[in-house]
């Protein structure tokens, strides 16, 4: 059975729909006033270029006799994957509406038009793929218009602009900001670990998860009562203080330090801050409230407490360990872990939270 060819000029990023107001036409009367309007608004446009294309195509299959048929197909511009969807879909729709069985002619302006026939095999067969090269004058008037076009698209759209003016203006103001406090080589590394996080998002396609993660995250918040919006912050602010003398040890006094540092101080007020927010957040607002179970708690304060506790006792002994002759930082670690009573000092906390919450559970 002979296959009656149908010619796809594909517009990926659905440009035409904005002049015509419509992002799919069939047969070449159509195609042909299409092209025409089009060449009135956008006369040096590429997919112009490609919609002729189409057309000596389609009149050249049609003088060897084989009935060929011809659409434009527009796709979308939120992003690539829902343009291709949106041409599968346009195309599926032309197949259904005409007689017999087709063969594909996909004529684009770009590579991604051209990929986009590994979308429609499963339809029909794909026949040929062409991908028009527009021919440009060498000359330099041509080569600053050319210039200025791309780079005009590459700072309005928002599928480039992200890229173009997003990303560098977050590193220049990161670099910038570091600077006025003297802080260049920091600053550098900051721009390199923003440029890795957009590498790594980018590549593994995260943007949409993210997003909608980041969506969710913003809807609890706006959600959440000031009280426990409060201990959030004072948990962040206890972590982010800890987290910043461990770095601060680090870089001045040396590896061990920071070990040291850590465990004294910043573990400790880590599970600090997580006492503020259970006290602060939700104790406080389960008052306000009228549901105050004030056992449970009791015995999660008494639980973390501890644990600072015996982590500020850890860290203490293990900076004044290292300081004795040549002892190995893993031996210094055993012995403060022995001298610090880390291990009886949690299981104390443990034990006083599970009688808080027997407690509790007797008063019900």
């Amino acid at each position: 059975m002979n296959l009656k060819p149908l010619v796809i000029v594909v517009d990926l990023d659905d440009d035409i729909s904005e002049v015509i107001g419509q992002s799919l036409a069939v047969g070449e009367e159509m195609v042909l006033d299409v092209a025409l309007s089009y060449a009135m608004e956008r006369p040096e446009d590429a997919d112009l270029n490609a919609i002729f294309t189409g057309l000596s195509l389609y009149r050249k299959l049609k003088s060897k006799g084989l009935e060929p048929e011809i659409a434009i197909v527009g796709g979308s511009k939120r992003d690539e994957v829902d343009a291709q969807i949106k041409v599968r879909e346009r195309v599926r729709k032309v197949l259904e509406e005409m007689e017999g069985k087709r063969e594909l002619y996909i004529v684009g302006d770009g590579l991604d038009e051209v990929l986009v026939a590994e979308v429609l095999g499963d339809l029909a067969p794909v026949a040929a793929v062409k991908r028009v090269i527009v021919e440009q004058q060498e000359s330099i008037e041509t080569s600053y218009a050319l210039i200025a076009r791309y780079a005009r698209k590459a700072l309005t759209d928002p599928r480039f602009s992200k890229y173009t003016l997003g990303i560098p203006g977050i590193m220049i103001f990161v670099l910038a900001a570091f600077s006025m406090f003297g802080l260049l080589l920091e600053a550098v590394t900051f721009m390199l670990l923003i440029l890795g996080v957009a590498m790594t998002i980018k590549g593994f396609a995260l943007e949409k998860p993210i997003a909608s993660l980041a969506g969710r995250i913003l809807e609890n918040i706006r959600e959440t009562p000031h009280i426990k919006l409060a201990g959030m912050i004072l948990m962040l602010a206890l972590t982010a203080s800890g987290v910043s003398a461990a770095y601060h040890a680090y870089v001045t006094e040396g590896f061990y330090e920071a070990v040291a540092r850590s465990l004294t101080t910043s573990i400790p007020l880590m599970l600090i801050g997580v006492v503020m927010y259970v006290a602060v957040a939700h104790a406080l607002e389960s008052m306000i409230s009228w549901s105050f179970r004030v056992f449970k708690h009791l015995a999660i304060i008494s639980v973390f407490l501890a644990s600072a506790l015996a982590f500020h006792n850890l860290g203490t002994h293990f900076a004044s360990s290292l300081t004795v002759g040549d002892i190995q930082p893993a031996e210094a670690l055993y012995r403060a872990t022995l001298d610090s009573n880390f291990i009886p000092i949690v299981i104390t906390g443990t034990a006083l939270g599970m009688l808080f919450e027997m407690i509790g559970r007797m008063k019900r």
